[in-house]
């Protein structure tokens, strides 16, 4: 079924509020997906997440209370088609670890109509 204006939406997850602003006006500015929310915590991306329905969940790998990894978990769990980006500004030992296990799949392609 094509949805005719559909825009499929996006969640920010990141705890510095100016690393949101910088995702937020590029998602909207040079793409065609709306952000439906932000959240600064991997506790409240999982609370909007679960209210939301979100399609991708841009998840910082460092927050407070529940970090990216446990909050991307959760999420798969509640919403299995949910996409999940998972980055972070850290260039630390976790940042590394992560980078260097990661294995890149593909889902099919999720495109705005």
């Amino acid at each position: 079924m094509l949805l005719v204006g559909f825009m499929p939406g996006i969640l920010i997850a990141d705890d510095n509020p100016n690393i949101r602003v910088l995702l937020r006006t590029f998602v909207e500015n040079h793409t065609a997906f709306k952000v439906c929310a932000e959240a600064s915590s991997g506790v409240e991306a999982v609370e909007k997440a679960k209210k939301l329905l979100p399609d991708v969940v841009l998840l910082d790998l460092a927050m407070p209370n529940l970090n990216g990894i446990e909050a991307a978990s959760i999420l798969k769990r509640t919403n299995p088609g949910v996409r999940i980006i998972l980055f972070t500004m850290k260039v630390d030992g976790l940042g590394r670890s992560l980078a260097s296990a990661t294995h890149h799949y593909s889902d099919p392609p999720l495109t705005a109509h």
